[in-house]
């Protein structure tokens, strides 16, 4: 399959955690992909044509973290991880930015709150791709929500009840979470 046909969903791993935490929300990551791609109306393409790419800050010493990537990884994602003396200020945007931007894909996610997401949707789109923002609507930029009812920002929102049930890590893969 070449990259065209590709569809590329870009997670800032790292916000997503902290967004996690403030709504109190354990996420099951391989039914959060599933989500997106039910939502963006992808869920008819075969695996290969999907790829998640999960951008984070991890150090090799850490267990924890280690599993978590490992079990990312396990579930499809592709890990860009970088060291701590690397993390950004501002979230992966530009990252995310730059690996959209590098492949040929014809339609991208960005899967962060990042306020300046708004610009890289437009700069994605500018360059020929589909681009789309998947976030939590409780915990995104007050400057997007002029942008969204104007549809002028093409917005996925996870927020629903029916959807974060679906995307909820069941008590029982919660507890191997837990585990170091």
């Amino acid at each position: 399959m070449t990259d065209e046909s590709k569809v590329f969903i870009l997670f800032d791993l790292t916000q997503l955690y902290f967004t996690s935490k403030r709504l109190d929300l354990l996420i099951d990551y391989k039914e959060l992909l599933n989500e997106i791609k039910y939502l963006l109306d992808l869920d008819h393409l075969p695996d290969d044509s999907v790829c998640a790419v999960g951008f984070t800050t991890a150090l090799d010493a850490n267990k924890p973290q280690q599993n978590f990537i490992k079990r990312l990884s396990q579930s499809g994602y592709e890990i860009i991880h970088y060291p701590p003396s690397r993390e950004p200020k501002d979230g992966y945007l530009a990252e995310m930015l730059a690996y959209a931007l590098a492949n040929n894909a014809s339609e991208v996610a960005l899967v962060t709150n990042i306020e300046s997401a708004s610009n890289a949707q437009k700069i994605i789109k500018d360059s020929g791709k589909e681009c789309t923002i998947v976030y939590f609507g409780e915990d995104v930029p007050a400057s997007w929500a002029q942008l969204i009812l104007k549809r002028s920002l093409d917005f996925a929102d996870l927020s629903e009840q029916a959807t974060r049930d679906r995307i909820k890590l069941s008590p029982e893969n919660a507890k191997l979470e837990e585990a170091p």
